[in-house]
């Protein structure tokens, strides 16, 4: 491993805008946000309008972040004035920042041994999100910009191969859906040590796993709305884990205003 440094200049992260404060239309930008905060690096936070993203990264030469359908350019992205680096992908920009800014008084989001653990986390806690994206997908799209709003609609609507108000269920096909939204929630309870009642995954202190899956119940509040039934149900199940868990993250690191 190289030698850690100290940062001199802030490291540019770059965040996806959306129309109000407090809103995101992405789970993994949080994570790097949280991930940064974690750190106690200092950073400079760039909004960029979603329709903006896949061209920007192609004019300032971004990596490309791995998804199914292929390499695309998406955020979050950090440009590391310290080292010249650009690095994109969450888990990706995680190893960076725990590689190059690794003296002892800064916590590891991947300690050692623990990557290919949370490598499954991740894996599990995104499989089978059909019910969930079918709510939160469409119920996004009022949170981008007017700018936006346009490319969210084309962009998802090919992803998923529908119109956006086709995916939203309601009346009785609503009520299976979401009872498919608890049962999901219900089996995470079931990782989750029931005894220690500690508040993060490995215990008192965060890892990156913490910052993903508290980056996904952040997207969901998002989406679905603090003062709506649904989050109001998720709030309640499990015994309330999930609002606390939330609201734990975000009283310890909390995540600044978009605009």
């Amino acid at each position: 491993m190289a030698d850690s440094i100290s940062p001199t200049q802030k490291i540019i992260f770059y965040d996806i805008l959306c129309k109000r404060p407090l809103e995101t239309t992405s789970p993994f930008t949080p994570v790097t946000h949280w991930s940064l905060k974690y750190k106690g690096l200092p950073f400079e936070r760039k909004l960029i309008e979603l329709a903006d993203v896949m061209p920007l990264g192609e004019k300032l030469g971004f990596p490309k972040t791995m998804w199914p359908t292929g390499a695309v350019n998406t955020f979050p992205v950090i440009e590391d004035p310290n080292t010249g680096a650009k690095v994109s992908d969450s888990f990706d920009i995680a190893e960076y920042l725990d590689k190059t800014y690794a003296d002892a008084a800064r916590p590891l989001l991947v300690p050692q041994g623990t990557r290919t653990l949370q490598k499954a986390f991740l894996a599990a806690i995104w499989a089978d999100q059909m019910p969930l994206f079918r709510f939160i997908v469409p119920l996004l799209h009022p949170k981008t910009t007017a700018y936006s709003s346009d490319y969210y609609v084309t962009s998802r609507e090919a992803m998923f191969g529908d119109k956006l108000e086709n995916l939203l269920p309601s009346g009785q096909e609503e009520v299976v859906e979401w009872a498919k939204v608890k049962r999901m929630f219900d089996n995470y309870e079931t990782w989750f040590d029931e005894k220690e009642h500690k508040p993060y995954i490995t215990g008192d202190a965060p890892v990156l796993a913490d910052f993903y899956f508290a980056a996904r119940l952040y997207l969901i509040r998002a989406a679905l709305g603090p003062d709506s039934k649904q989050w109001a149900d998720i709030s309640s199940w499990n015994g309330g884990r999930w609002a606390a868990y939330l609201n734990n993250m975000l009283k310890e690191y909390p995540i600044e205003p978009n605009f």
